[in-house]
């Protein structure tokens, strides 16, 4: 077609993702919906499989700093005194499923992997 600019598929020069989080969203034909984001932070995780379950634990306790002046985590997440490992806290983290409504029904169901960068990924 004349002027049209044809498009490759794939992703280009853009490196993949690594396969440690994954985002899904689902809405069915009746309006249920559910965003899942699912991360086990590192491969396999934190290496320990659930007895019986078959699935293995994340290892988000990577997220947080020992010392204010720790080296960013796998995530990406900086060593502020904020995000050291205290009662009560938890682990800096960016994952943002979401669901919108309009009219009390799902408009919109959204998520995506990219660690610290999901936000800027989203918004």
């Amino acid at each position: 077609m004349p002027g049209a600019t044809s498009v490759k598929g794939g992703l280009g020069d853009v490196s993949p993702e690594k396969g440690q989080t994954t985002h899904f969203s689902v809405v069915d034909k009746w309006g249920n919906a559910v965003s899942n984001t699912y991360t086990l932070n590192g491969d396999f995780g934190s290496g320990v499989v659930v007895d019986g379950a078959g699935f293995l634990l994340n290892d988000a306790m990577d997220d947080f700093v020992t010392k204010p002046t720790a080296a960013a985590g796998q995530s990406g997440a900086g060593g502020e005194e904020l995000n050291t490992v205290a009662p009560g806290r938890r682990p800096l983290s960016s994952t943002t499923p979401t669901l919108l409504l309009k009219d009390n029904k799902v408009a919109l169901a959204i998520g995506t992997l990219g660690s610290s960068r999901i936000l800027t990924t989203i918004f």
